[in-house]
């Protein structure tokens, strides 16, 4: 039940967004943040939405979600796409410096600076636990 609220409340929040999107017409910022917050919500929720649905239909999906081989291969694939994605960042930041989209370059070089040190943090928490 707590999961269908959150699902439905990023529902709620990616409405809101895209009507505020209309609605900021004329401030450039205000509306690409509230697109972005609608791309932001609107996926997570409609991902998390898919996967209970495959949870509770599919048997298939479920012992493939469990299994150990599978665990391992998306650890591979998220170490590798990490860097991916910071190099990502970064050239978005460049591009938003040169456009002078202060927020957007901001965010993007805060969060291409944190990422690093959170990856250590969170790999030694679990290197601690297994």
């Amino acid at each position: 039940m707590k999961k269908k609220v959150f699902i439905g409340l990023g529902f709620a929040i990616a409405g809101i967004a895209l009507v505020l999107s209309f609605v900021f017409d004329n401030n450039h910022t205000a509306e690409i943040l509230s697109i972005f917050i609608f791309a932001v919500s609107f996926s997570i929720s409609f991902v998390n939405l898919i996967h209970d649905k495959m949870l509770k239909t599919d048997k298939d999906y479920r012992i493939s979600i469990k299994d150990e081989r599978s665990e391992i291969i998306r650890d591979k694939v998220n170490a590798a796409m990490s860097p991916v994605f910071m190099f990502m960042n970064s050239l978005i930041a460049v591009i938003s410096f040169i456009n002078w989209e202060n927020i957007a370059e901001v965010l993007l070089l805060s969060v291409t600076g944190i990422s690093p040190i959170a990856m250590h943090f969170i790999n030694k928490h679990y290197e601690n636990i297994y």
